[in-house]
């Protein structure tokens, strides 16, 4: 059954606010729209003073009665869908109202909110949608915005990349800036593919507790899953400040400031790495005409049967935030399955190997048990149960290709595409170089790894050699190593060209002009701290620390060049696999000026018994003399509860250290390494917290 609800706003003034004793007397404390009147009164006359104070409240409220008053306008806000019922892949059109003393309201903005069936699961998806004209900015935190939204390689590097592949982790680095007071709300982001299938959904905060929402110009790492039935092609990340979600507590969530998206595109994991083909950019799919509010998404390929819920919230001037909600079921149908493929390279080449992926396909009603593939060369079709396959192509020419796909149902479908198939092709030439642009007498590094062989009509032909001529008026270069250095002794730009040839002799050439600049004034980074804020500091650059202790770690950096500098800190640690403990982007950080950043560190999840390296990098800088200083590391020991001895099981060695330092205070700066190993507790002393600690973790093993 459909259900909707409709959050109303209500308003009526207190004027009684409380009534209690202080010592001998009473204090009566009467509000009325923000006045204060109070009355001290003995106990010998009290009914006397609470007659008198009664009798200033009907006077004090008559006189507020004759003066006109301010009504504040009731909102309104209702939502509801096409259907009551939907199967995969279909379109939900989500409609909402906002009204305000029953007149549409135009300039709003509302908060959605849309959960998977299955209590303690993130949202499928969350969205802002916006009114028919722009957003009142007086709905929004005029110091609060999302700054940039940035796909990176990963947490380590934080390399800008423009593409993730299907079943691949997507990286994003959100750039923030609150330029007001510290505040908290709830940080959304949904990822869409290119059908608007809402692919992966993540939240920073929970229902009722919003997270911390800091001063300053500040960035976060954000890691979502691209599946493997994902669409190929050009997909969008939104990410949205809420005051909390939607659905807790029957409202009280809106936006805090306009929401932020940026778009990448989503790769076949089978075959080579190289985008398929140009795909437009996938419309927003948010309408609205006069007070209503609309946006459309499709169900995912596989998702889960049941009841979806609905949610919406917004406030407006000074009105209380409104809510409303409605739910929709998503249930199997009976319609043929859906049949998509893709391919790659994009341009195959004759007698090469062609990767086809229909991974995309999917069935209303089950599964794909059966791909069936008919090639247009004339080869015969082939048949199999999984949606990845190769074919080679004898001759160059355009071949259509098509797919037939059976469910588990019994229905198919199919799917053509035409492909180019092209003969023997040189080798292309590329190349980068670093810095850009560089400055006289620095080692410019040139790298034509990027560079892509040619094919002779049976295999790919390898390069052999990567000739450089710097354009300088110096000898060229002729090299078999991709990668190699140069330095410009003259300012001016310079057409830089590399010449790559194969073992057949096929040659391509490329050029680019490099830019070269006199750098006298520089920065120059250094990062000369990297600590653990407690709970111990036992030795520079070392430290132990129990599973489960939080504690802060300080980066501190200074410019010690001559001009400002705006870099990034990225602090990680690792054991051979690297994970992300924060960024920060700072922006013209002085000559001579150092700057603490401090990041939170909880080691709840962190493995024990193990070694970690905590390194800070800084970004490299035109001009740096000395790179080495932009990454400082430190050694962290993390051990498991009770096991003060490092040695991987609490036992009798871990309670004679308790026992040895027992009643001993550990100082919180340098103290002795054993004091701060048997102090668990971290109040300051061995005692019987500790040796309790030991006690509950008895022979509990801590295995590498």
């Amino acid at each position: 059954m459909k259900t909707s609800t409709n959050g109303n706003l209500s308003y009526r003034t207190k004027y009684l606010k409380d009534f209690y004793p202080i010592k001998h007397h009473y204090v009566l404390i009467m509000r009325n729209a923000g006045m204060h009147v109070k009355g001290s009164l003995s106990k010998l006359s009290f009914i006397h003073g609470l007659t008198l104070a009664c009798c200033a409240l009907l006077v004090v409220s008559i006189l507020f009665s004759a003066l006109p008053v301010m009504a504040l306008p009731s909102i309104n806000v209702g939502v509801d869908t096409n259907y009551d019922s939907y199967y995969y892949m279909q379109t939900v059109d989500v409609y909402a109202n906002l009204t305000a003393d029953g007149a549409p309201i135009n300039d709003g903005i509302l908060a959605l909110e849309i959960d998977r069936p299955g209590a303690g699961r993130d949202p499928i998806l969350f969205r802002s949608i916006k009114g028919s004209q722009p957003t009142n900015p007086a709905l929004l935190d005029d110091t609060l915005e999302i700054l940039a939204i940035v796909p990176i390689k990963d947490f380590f590097t934080w390399q800008p990349v423009t593409s993730f592949k299907r079943g691949q982790t997507a990286f994003f680095n959100v750039t923030f800036r609150n330029s007001g007071s510290e505040k908290t709300g709830i940080i959304t982001s949904t990822i869409f593919d290119l059908t608007m299938v809402p692919l992966w959904t993540k939240v920073i905060g929970a229902p009722g507790n919003p997270t911390r929402i800091t001063i300053g110009k500040w960035s976060t790492g954000i890691s979502l899953e691209i599946p493997t039935w994902a669409t190929v092609g050009t997909a969008t990340i939104y990410i949205n400040i809420f005051k909390d979600f939607p659905s807790f507590d029957g409202g009280g969530s809106y936006p805090l400031c306009l929401e932020k998206s940026a778009t990448f595109q989503v790769k076949s994991s089978f075959g080579p790495s190289t985008l398929l083909e140009s795909y437009p950019t996938p419309e927003n799919r948010i309408s609205s005409t006069s007070g209503v509010y609309n946006f459309s998404w499709r169900v995912p390929p596989y998702p889960d049967l049941g009841e979806y819920k609905v949610y919406t919230a917004a406030n407006y001037t000074n009105a209380t935030p409104v809510f409303s909600s409605t739910n929709f079921q998503v249930t199997p149908s009976s319609v043929p399955p859906q049949a998509s493929f893709t391919y790659s390279p994009s341009a195959p080449y004759a007698g090469g190997t062609t990767y086809f992926d229909a991974s995309a396909s999917f069935s209303y009603n089950g599964t794909i048990t059966n791909y069936r593939w008919n090639w247009g060369d004339g080869t015969p079709a082939s048949s199999t149960s999984s949606p990845f396959i190769t074919h080679i192509f004898g001759n160059n020419g355009t071949f259509i290709v098509t797919l037939n796909v059976t469910d588990s149902q019994g229905l198919w479908a199919t799917s053509q595409r035409p492909i180019y198939v092209s003969g023997p092709t040189p080798p292309v030439a590329g190349f980068s170089f670093y810095p850009n642009p560089t400055w006289i007498n620095a080692s410019t590094t040139f790298d034509g790894s990027s560079s892509t062989m040619g094919w002779n009509g049976t295999n790919f032909e390898p390069i052999v050699q990567y000739s450089w001529d710097f354009g300088d008026g110096t000898v060229p270069v002729n090299e078999s190593d991709p990668v190699t250095t140069h330095q410009f002794t003259a300012l001016g730009n310079f057409s830089t060209t590399l010449t790559v040839t194969d073992r057949r002799g096929w040659t391509d050439s490329v050029y680019r002009t490099v830019q070269v600049i006199n750098v006298t004034q520089h920065p120059e980074l250094i990062v000369t701290d990297l600590t653990i804020l407690g709970p111990y500091e036992l030795t520079p650059n070392y430290w132990e620390i129990y599973q489960g202790w939080s504690g802060d770690v300080k980066v501190t950096v200074l410019n010690n060049g001559t001009t400002s500098a705006t870099f990034n800190v990225t602090l990680t640690y690792s054991n051979g696999t690297v994970y992300a403990l924060g960024m920060s982007s700072i922006a013209d950080l002085p000559s001579q000026a150092s700057i603490p950043l401090i990041y939170s560190w909880n080691t709840s999840f962190v493995k024990p018994t193990m070694n970690y390296t905590l390194t800070a990098n800084v970004t490299i800088l035109l001009g740096e003399s000395n790179v080495t200083n932009n990454r400082y590391d430190a050694l962290v020991r993390i051990k498991g509860t009770g096991d003060l001895n490092g040695d991987g099981i609490v036992n009798i060695r871990d309670a004679t250290s308790v026992g040895i330092y027992w009643q001993q205070t550990v100082p919180p700066i340098n103290p002795p390494i054993d004091h701060a190993r048997a102090d668990l507790f971290l109040d300051g002393i061995v005692n019987i917290r500790d040796a309790t600690a030991v006690g509950l973790n008895w022979q509990k093993q801590y295995p590498p």
